[in-house]
């Protein structure tokens, strides 16, 4: 369920994957959120998540689930941030490593009636992209930090003219669960 949270909601900080992480929150804007359309129980391959819209017009919502931790169900919770870059939806969340962080664990985000589709970055071609001089940031160990994405570093990811850097093939599905 973390991969969930840490990837939609977010990231991969916790999944067999490294986290493209960002500086600064990834979209211009803050998302505005209707919380019919949020709230309530959404299941995924790796468990229910719980989802609550805590300020509608500053994209921040409420995520929460079960994870096992030394053998005991252990209640988790995460604060996501929905920013918009035109047509594109990002959830980010602040990394908590060890009590430091280095900036946001963020995905592509789309949703559509009683359904959330999760995309992740693709490391290796962020990893591409900063060796080219396109993206500012840098590895830190397996992971990359980018400096944060301004406006027009957002409008190359998600522009037609490359290959945009997400792992579309192994999209994260939520359902809603109930009403």
């Amino acid at each position: 369920m973390k991969l969930i949270c840490l990837s939609l909601f977010l990231l991969v900080a916790t999944c067999a994957c490294n986290p493209v992480i960002s500086k600064k929150a990834v979209g211009e804007t803050p998302a505005k959120l209707v919380a019919a359309e949020w709230d309530g129980s959404w299941i995924t391959s790796d468990g229910p998540v719980n989802l609550k819209v805590v300020d509608p017009e500053k994209g921040i919502l409420n995520a929460s689930w079960i994870e096992e931790e030394q053998g005991r169900a252990t209640l988790k919770t995460a604060t996501v941030e929905l920013r918009t870059h035109g047509e594109w939806l990002f959830a980010n969340m602040q990394e908590d490593n060890k009590g430091k962080s280095r900036g946001y664990l963020w995905v592509r985000v789309r949703k559509e009636p009683r359904q959330i589709i999760v995309w992740e970055p693709d490391h290796d071609r962020f990893a591409e992209l900063i060796k080219e001089g396109t993206l500012s940031g840098k590895r830190d160990g397996s992971d990359l930090v980018l400096d944060g994405l301004a406006p027009e570093q957002v409008k190359t990811i998600t522009g037609n003219q490359r290959c945009i850097p997400f792992k579309w093939d192994k999209p994260i599905i939520l359902s809603k669960v109930g009403e």
